[in-house]
């Protein structure tokens, strides 16, 4: 670990940390490091998605779509890290943040049918909702 706190430049250090953990399936410990890993390098989305990858696995979903939604914030203009993050979203219960994500995936490419499928789910589903509950 400590070899990539000092160059955090050098991803191969941390690809070998990622590898160690993955084989071992030291999920907690992937969660542990990847953690260290985004304040050393919080522009790098990989980062965040081998924290994402470690929580989920330690079962702790809500974290990892968090975290897969701060990759996608850091990448910007990148749909499938945007869809990525909504999917994991809607998959915590986070349905509001899970449709924003879906519809910036729809921003940046318009003919994502899987994101406009989402949208559209997600809106039957919520007046579904409000139908059940007297709204």
């Amino acid at each position: 670990m400590r070899l990539y706190q000092d160059n955090p430049g050098k991803k191969e250090y941390r690809d070998l940390m990622l590898n160690r953990y993955e084989t071992s399936r030291d999920w907690a410990g992937l969660a542990g490091a990847a953690g260290e890993w985004t304040k050393w390098g919080p522009d790098d989305p990989d980062n965040w998605r081998f924290l994402a990858l470690g929580q989920r696995n330690a079962g702790k979903p809500g974290d990892a779509a968090k975290s897969l939604l701060r990759a996608a914030q850091v990448e910007g203009t990148k749909a499938a890290s945007w869809l990525a993050a909504a999917e994991a979203l809607e998959k915590s219960g986070e349905r509001q943040a899970a449709a924003d994500a879906y519809k910036r995936v729809v921003e940046i490419e318009p003919s994502n049918e899987k994101a406009e499928s989402a949208l559209l789910r997600l809106a039957l589903d919520g007046i579904a909702r409000s139908r059940e509950s007297g709204g």
